[in-house]
């Protein structure tokens, strides 16, 4: 391997090892971390560590850190497709085209259809502002729906912008969720509101309350594998 870049500041060093970037900090004491970042890989670790460790380090995860990086690379393929051909709406895709007709945003049988004045302006900002108004409508009306069939009350619901979590509970009364539920699958969207309902009563991630999901959705490991796998390019919309 030949180190072909080097960069250094009074904290920081970055090098690159075979592609690889390393970053090397004064603040990290002993641990060596691998990461794939923007579809591209990095090492995180002590100012001083020495280079034939990093070497035998990176030697040792090629075989993962190949399939990260081409994992990763789908999943840019999937953000940029869902920005600009097709989005998301209760788990069905649904393509984008533009009407020289319509003026207000509307969504059937498989189209979400876009005004053509408009089109070329702002894609994101259109679909995203009506995905936000249907999250809104269907969110309060769910939760509300599900926290009577479970007998689990709740203060307040709050629809957030959330680019990292799918919903929290605050001061285990007032529900947050991200209004890009409305992108999941119905099933999927139903277990994140229990698993946040749950949290009145378990605030952590206790035994006793997997074992309250459990109890009001018996199939929930199933969304939360879908949502391992499916839900790291969406909530980036």
């Amino acid at each position: 391997m030949k180190l072909f870049q080097f960069l250094k500041t009074k904290k920081k060093k970055v090098i690159f090892l075979d592609n690889v970037k390393v970053i090397k900090s004064s603040n990290r004491k002993r641990t060596i971390t691998l990461r794939v970042k923007n579809g591209f890989p990095e090492i995180l670790c002590p100012l001083h560590t020495k280079e034939e460790i990093l070497k035998s380090f990176i030697n040792s995860k090629n075989e993962w850190l190949s399939k990260k990086v081409a994992n990763q690379a789908k999943e840019i393929k999937k953000i940029k497709a869902l920005n600009t051909d097709y989005l998301l709406f209760k788990g069905k895709r649904f393509k984008i085209i533009s009407i020289a007709k319509v003026r207000d945003t509307k969504i059937r049988k498989g189209i979400i259809s876009l005004s053509e004045k408009k089109f070329n302006q702002d894609k994101k900002k259109l679909t995203t502002k009506y995905l936000e108004h249907k999250a809104v409508v269907y969110l309060n009306a769910r939760v509300k729906q599900i926290s009577a069939e479970i007998k689990i009350n709740y203060d307040r619901l709050k629809i957030r912008r959330y680019k990292r979590i799918w919903g929290c509970c605050v001061n285990q009364k007032i529900i947050n969720l991200n209004w890009k539920l409305i992108m999941l699958p119905t099933g999927v969207i139903n277990y994140i509101i229990i698993h946040e309902l749950c949290h009145v009563i378990e605030p952590n991630h206790s035994k006793n309350f997997w074992g309250l999901v459990r109890k009001f959705d018996p199939k929930f490991e199933s969304k939360k594998k879908w949502l391992k796998t499916n839900g790291s390019y969406i909530i980036q919309f």
